[in-house]
């Protein structure tokens, strides 16, 4: 089994290696074994590469904070995923790799059709754009909510919350020619550009 690893801390091009792995094994039997399909490339992967994240693993370690998957093997008390399944990875489950073991908790099946790119970065964004808006800061139907670097992926995370949760929203970019992308998104923003 082949994984993405850290094997000094650094310049991210020079302290990562693709290396071969022990395989996850057999899950146990509250566990599923998933094949990874789609892991995307966090800040939080590239601050451990570099050495300055708050907690470092230690070396060698495999990168990847979330992703999503295929269930190849569940075991025998798992109710809510079968072989085939695709499913979210927990956060923090290493993902830069071929396949991950880990206990099905709260784990169900997603769609088939979704595109895996999307869904591989549901557990970090989606997240915490949801709480900043729900826990952070309590904004009220109807309020207003001002964001910087509103086409970062966090970014275009609030836009979908907050649209969702009736919330009106000015969005600011560095490039113009982001705007129309953002208004495509249904933000109704009114975005400049930063001088």
């Amino acid at each position: 089994m082949k994984a993405v690893q850290v094997v000094t801390f650094g310049k991210p091009a020079d302290a990562v290696r693709l290396n071969d792995v022990p395989d996850v094994g057999a899950p146990g039997p509250g566990e599923v074994v998933v094949a990874v399909e789609a892991a995307p490339i966090n800040a939080t992967d590239l601050m451990i590469a570099a050495g300055r994240y708050g907690f470092l693993p230690p070396l060698p370690a495999t990168l990847g904070i979330e992703g999503v998957g295929r269930v190849v093997a569940a075991g025998a008390n798992v109710k809510s995923l079968k072989e085939g399944d695709r499913t979210l990875i927990p956060i923090m489950v290493p993902t830069w790799t071929e396949r991950v073991k880990f206990a099905a908790t709260w784990q169900r099946p997603l769609s088939l059709q979704a595109d895996v790119q999307q869904l591989a970065m549901v557990g970090v964004n989606p997240a915490t754009a949801y709480l900043l808006l729900t826990d952070m800061v309590k904004v009220p139907s109807g309020g207003w909510v001002i964001q910087n670097g509103a086409n970062s992926a966090t970014g275009r995370s609030v836009i979908a919350v907050a649209k969702s949760l009736g919330l009106k929203l000015v969005n600011v970019v560095r490039r113009e020619e982001l705007v129309p992308e953002l208004r495509a998104l249904g933000s109704g923003c009114r975005a400049r550009r930063r001088s």
